[in-house]
């Protein structure tokens, strides 16, 4: 997926129309506060039933895993326009490549809660005929330039 990215312009060098996307590293941090919540319950829960060093165990854990799962996520993320598809590849340890031909696109929705606003990150959701395909952690900038790429008057037909 990467033999397109040219950084200047958004053409390669054959003349075809190429955009690429990541997620950012603040993207993977949104990513790790939000598991984080879901860490602090699971600890309460552990502290309820089993005690307080379990529950400060699992949450230390669960704290630890969730922000090496942001990383992960934000290394297994690459989305890709071309002039007639959007290729979305994700995943660490099993990849999913989603291929959506661009003419099937019937939406882009962003959204943004105030911890990602704070850091600058977004969630991007796709939506076309029959699917709809979340992109969380890419900066607010490159969702705009996602959705503008995606728009009507983005594309090339």
């Amino acid at each position: 997926m990467g033999r397109c990215w040219i950084p200047p312009g958004n053409f390669t060098r054959n003349g075809a129309f190429c955009l690429n996307f990541t997620v950012s590293k603040k993207g993977a941090l949104l990513v790790g506060c939000w598991l984080t919540g879901f860490a602090a319950v699971a600890g309460f829960l552990f502290w309820l039933l089993f005690g307080l060093l379990w529950g400060m165990g699992v949450f230390l854990l669960l704290t630890a895993l969730s922000f090496c799962f942001g990383e992960l996520h934000r290394r297994g993320y690459r989305v890709r326009i071309t002039e007639r598809e959007l290729s979305i590849e994700r995943g660490f340890f099993y990849r999913i490549l989603q291929r959506i031909p661009r003419r099937c696109i019937t939406g882009v929705s962003c959204f943004s809660s105030p911890l990602g606003r704070r850091l600058g990150v977004c969630a991007v959701v796709i939506h076309s005929t029959g699917l709809s395909t979340p992109i969380i952690g890419l900066t607010i900038a490159d969702s705009e330039r996602l959705r503008g790429a995606l728009s009507l008057e983005g594309s090339s037909e």
